[in-house]
């Protein structure tokens, strides 16, 4: 673990990185909650690059926000968050800011003619090194959405637009460690061009 939490020198951190490349590692598994998102930034900076350059694949993790852009949980709506959802991130399904946020997506979403889920799946494989994108149905109804939201696409403006409503590199609620890839400051490094948008 890199950061405050492991190792503060982010050049060591970085020398680190680069040896395990070298070596032949090619699984690194990282968060932005590990060493206060010192650790995202620099495996960021380093790896993604490389993932870009030789090809090799990038696996994100929870591209549905542990359900909060599934549309399913909204401001003004009772519907029971899960005792698990609850214990693993109280502040995550009940913040503010997060539903903000949400609140955009959704027409969004509608005026694109697609599912939240779609949405938000088509959002993180629009980057071009992400290769996958974990997902956790917990039922056969979710798995069949998800399957199909593999062939959706968005086009640029659906992506500005969700840009605007979450800027690239920010911290929408209080569970969210930031850091600045260099895909923060360039949409084209974070858009694969449109024609290879499908997850499939």
């Amino acid at each position: 673990m890199f950061g405050p939490a492991g190792n503060p020198d982010p050049d060591d951190c970085r020398r680190i990185v680069d040896r395990a490349l070298e070596s032949g590692i090619n699984f690194i598994d990282t968060s932005d909650v590990y060493g206060g998102g010192e650790t995202e930034t620099i495996v960021g900076n380093e790896v993604l690059p490389v993932c870009g350059e030789y090809g090799m694949g990038v696996l994100t993790w929870s591209p549905l926000s542990w359900g909060l852009l599934t549309g399913r949980y909204r401001r003004d709506q009772q519907t029971p968050v899960t005792a698990g959802r609850m214990a693993w991130g109280p502040r995550h399904m009940t913040d503010p800011h997060k539903f903000d946020a949400n609140e955009e997506l959704v027409p969004l979403a509608e005026s694109a003619g697609l599912p939240m889920t779609h949405l938000a799946m088509a959002f993180v494989v629009a980057h071009p090194q992400v290769t996958s994108a974990i997902i956790a149905p917990r039922t056969l109804d979710q798995l069949e959405d998800l399957l199909d939201a593999a062939e959706t696409r968005l086009d640029d403006d659906v992506l500005d637009c969700i840009d605007r409503i979450a800027p690239p590199g920010t911290d929408i609620g209080v569970m969210d460690v930031g850091h600045r890839p260099p895909a923060i400051e360039s949409a084209d490094l974070r858009r694969r061009p449109a024609a290879d948008r499908s997850a499939a």
